[in-house]
Order: structure tokens, then sequence, then C-alpha cells
């Protein structure tokens, strides 16, 4: 009697205790995601929640300039999803090539308009700048420009005339954005990590010189 008794009893407890056991397993799976996000962590732009993307809310949005480096033979084919993606949640931005131009509605410089007229003379890669300016982008070769890339023509004449531009580039950069704190220098085939970057800055103090990142060899 006593043994049927207790049986009697679980059969009677068993709905409570599984529905125990449920709500315990729920608040453990839910618990992390219930913890108030610090304000530095990731939030909805009012503005671009109906795109359904989702940029970073930071203290240093105002503090970094961030560059890209481009060149006529490969701006129109790269940069268009960078517009379409991570440049969304970008504030501050500029874009450097080797020819004056419009880009989906934004506006790339001519950063090799300063080099000094003797070099862009005597120096052979300026051949190819030397067309962008007379004849625009009627000026490329395709036979050599065309799939600018890895899987690209080697004899690429853009990607011989990139090393002129580096010099430039950081001096307007920082003549355009002086108060800047953070100067971020990229190329159209790297994809930025926005949201870890800016997290990333948040442990060097900007009052001091940092170069972060490979060195380039001219």
């Amino acid at each position: 009697m006593v043994f049927k008794s207790s049986r009697s009893r679980l059969r009677r407890l068993r709905p409570a205790l599984l529905l125990a056991v449920i709500t315990i397993t729920v608040l453990v799976y839910l618990w992390p995601t219930s913890i108030s996000a610090p304000s530095a962590q990731v939030v909805v732009s009012d503005q671009l929640k109906g795109d359904g993307v989702v940029c970073p809310k930071s203290p240093l949005l105002k503090d970094v300039f961030v560059v890209i480096r481009t060149g006529a033979t490969e701006a129109q084919e790269k940069l268009p999803v960078h517009f379409k993606t991570i440049l969304t949640c970008v504030p501050d931005f500029i874009i450097y090539s080797d020819m004056d131009e419009i880009v989906d509605g934004h506006q790339v410089h001519d950063v090799l308009s300063g080099v000094n007229e003797t070099i862009k003379k005597t120096a052979p890669e300026f051949q190819l700048y030397d067309r962008l300016r007379t004849r625009g982008r009627e000026g490329l070769d395709y036979e050599t420009t065309f799939g600018s890339g890895p899987s690209g023509a080697l004899d690429n004449p853009g990607w011989k005339l990139d090393k002129w531009k580096f010099l430039p580039m950081v001096d307007q950069a920082l003549h355009e954005r002086p108060k800047a704190k953070w100067f971020v220098f990229v190329e159209p085939d790297t994809y930025l990590m926005w949201t870890n970057l800016l997290e990333y800055l948040r442990h060097f103090d900007s009052s001091k010189p940092w170069y972060l990142g490979k060195h380039i060899p001219l």
C-alpha cells in the first residue's frame, strides 16, 4: 500500500515537476541575453532600421576618418558593394584614386593632382595617369586592366601607379580632417569590421603616436 501510494503521488506531481524543469531550462538559456548591454555595444540606427542594417554606437565615431585608396582600373567594380554594406555605418570617409569621378553617387578624388609635375613627366608609372587626365575612362586599355585584382592582368599599370598614392593620401587626409584622432586606411578589396575596429581603438590613447597594421614598402 505504501509503495502504491508513493507512485500515485509521483503521478500527481509529474506535471508540476515537468513544468519546473522546462521553466528552469528556459531561464538558463535566456539569462545571458537578458543582461543590459553596455552603451558602447551595437544598437540599431534609427535611419537604417528599414534596411535591416545594424550600426555600432560608439563615442569614437566622430574621431575616426576612414580613407579608401583605389584606382580607375578597379573603382567601378569594387566600390559599390562597400557603399551598400559597411560604409552605411561609417559616418566620415573619403575615397582617393588616380582620377576624379562619381561612383554610385559618391565623389572619388584624384589624390595625385598635387604630385610634382616633373615626377609626373618622368616617372613611367604616370603614363596611365596622363591618359586618364586627357581621355578619362576612354584612356584605359582593357586588355591590361580588365579584371583588376588577384586574378587580373599582371601588367596592370594601375598597380604600378599605386605606389605614388600613399604619401599624398596621408597628407591630404590630414589636411581634410586635421582634428581627427584616428585615420584608417583601407583598400576596396578589404572588408572593414567596423564594430570590432571601434572596440579595438577604444583601448589606445589617441594622444600618442600609433601605427597599427602592417608596414607598406614603397
